[in-house]
């Protein structure tokens, strides 16, 4: 079995930077999910002829070993003011630019995952969830018992919510879009911890939102209304999780700009919907800024 000689790599190289799909930003093609599969097939046939047991995760990893070699490789030219600090071994700077000339390095560590749209998508399902469920027993503990929460109150629980949900999903996406660019083999690991962080927020709003309800309110009355609303919005949920499936399936096979008009769609829709069963003002703002939340979360993960 050969191995990856420096012509390999080459070889390797040239292929990959020749599918501007894969690297390329301003490629019309470069957000065409089916496009990049079948530029990723073309690398594993290439690796298979000397790695039989090639795949799309060997490839990608041989992919983000060579951004690696070549950052570092760059920041010893860089250090020693161009003069020769760089190593002779095929992972130099020089070998990766040879093929196209030109190119900043933010075209060359810009990584081809997905791994932030898992992120974005599961974050705002939470906001969505959180709001509504929030609003629910918030309006119930103000009808059955207003000397705890008057509506300037509700109001004032409401808009601070959102506005700190909205922060956790602007930095959320920021945070993702950073480590895919700085190192794109880290991406899985900043995944799990941003869903679990995302877990742990929406642990802590449904414990609050139980003790405020038993602790303060009248339980035998408040309880059977939350009861009562919760079937509701369990239905607004089930509508806004198939609205992200549709979203999910449409960027996987569109233009950026066609998903960003079905994800406004979407979501005007169902938000149109989960204001319609709650019957609640205060939502409308929530439906509002849910949407700026998913088209600028939407666009951040396409360009990063």
């Amino acid at each position: 079995m050969a191995s990856w000689s420096k012509d390999k790599v080459l070889e390797f190289i040239d292929l990959y930077r020749s599918h501007e799909s894969l690297w390329k930003i301003k490629s019309k093609e470069y957000s065409n999910r089916l496009i990049k599969e079948r530029c990723y097939e073309k690398l594993i046939d290439f690796v298979k002829d000397f790695e039989p047991q090639a795949n799309k995760e060997l490839v990608l990893k041989k992919i983000n070993n060579l951004r690696g070699n070549f950052r570092k490789e760059l920041k010893k030219v860089e250090g020693s003011k161009l003069s020769g600090a760089g190593t002779d071994e095929v992972y130099h700077p020089k070998l990766w630019l040879a093929p196209v000339s030109g190119n900043t390095s933010s075209n060359l560590v810009s990584s081809s995952s997905s791994s932030s749209t898992v992120v974005v998508v599961v974050v705002v399902v939470v906001v969505v969830v959180v709001v509504v469920v929030v609003v629910v027993v918030i309006k119930a503990v103000e009808e059955y018992n207003p000397k705890f929460c008057s509506s300037s109150c509700s109001s004032t629980i409401v808009v601070v919510l959102v506005v700190v949900l909205v922060v956790v999903v602007v930095v959320v996406v920021v945070v993702v879009v950073v480590v895919r660019e700085v190192s794109g083999n880290r991406s899985s690991y900043i995944v799990d911890v941003l869903v679990l962080i995302v877990v742990v927020v929406v642990v802590v709003v449904v414990v609050v939102v139980v003790v405020v309800v038993v602790v303060v309110s009248r339980i035998s009355v408040v309880v059977v209304v939350v009861v009562e609303k919760v079937v509701v919005v369990v239905v607004a949920v089930v509508v806004v999780v198939m609205a992200v499936v549709v979203v999910v399936v449409v960027v996987v096979v569109v233009e950026v700009v066609v998903v960003v008009v079905v994800v406004v769609v979407v979501v005007v829709v169902v938000a149109l919907v989960v204001v319609v069963i709650v019957a609640d003002v205060i939502v409308v703002v929530v439906a509002v800024v849910v949407v700026v939340v998913v088209v600028v979360a939407v666009v951040m993960d396409v360009v990063a």
